[in-house]
């Protein structure tokens, strides 16, 4: 009976927004992350860096390397090739993932967002999932978008058009910091 009463109060105290996923929403959360991910382009650059030495190591081996206009027009080439190589997949992986995605995955369809004292949950047709405020790293919202980062590659997309009213939207938010601001 206590726990029935105490889940009673705390629904009572959550706060819900409703809206459907499309994969438009996945691919602007992507396109928003990989802009923000600092480590993608560490990463990138590690790569990049790894592969150029060794392929002029193989060249002074193999003596194709005479001049630093040579080395430039290397490291100039690798770089382009590795770079647009490493964006055009990962955009190419995100696509081929986005055709076999169906409601029924529990990415893209109607989610339900609650704010709760306990935490923040999704709720789908495939899974209910309540991510307490310790473990939500941080909040960043758009123009048109509200994102809720779990890890670092982990998002929660909340578009501003579930809101009717830019009062629905501000006190959405205004709950949505508070209690995340909690956690510290």
């Amino acid at each position: 009976m206590g726990k029935l009463k105490k889940e009673l109060e705390e629904e009572e105290k959550s706060m819900i927004v409703s809206v459907y996923i499309n994969r438009f929403d996945i691919i602007i959360l992507n396109a928003y992350v990989f802009t923000k991910m600092k480590m993608f382009y560490v990463y990138l650059l590690l790569i990049h860096s790894c592969f150029f030495l060794l392929k002029i190591i193989v060249l002074i081996k193999l003596k194709f390397i005479f001049s630093l206009v040579q080395l430039f027009s290397l490291f100039f080439h690798s770089f382009f090739t590795l770079f647009i190589f490493s964006f055009i997949g990962s955009w190419l992986i995100l696509g081929l993932w986005l055709i076999t995605l169906n409601e029924d995955d529990g990415v893209i369809g109607r989610h339900d967002f609650k704010i709760k004292d306990s935490g923040f949950e999704d709720i789908t047709s495939k899974n209910n999932k309540l991510y307490k405020w310790r473990n939500i790293k941080s909040i960043y919202q758009s123009d048109l978008y509200i994102y809720i980062k779990i890890n670092f590659y982990m998002f929660h997309i909340i578009p501003k058009r579930a809101f009717n009213t830019t009062k629905q939207l501000n006190e959405f938010l205004y709950e949505l910091q508070k209690n995340y601001k909690k956690k510290y």
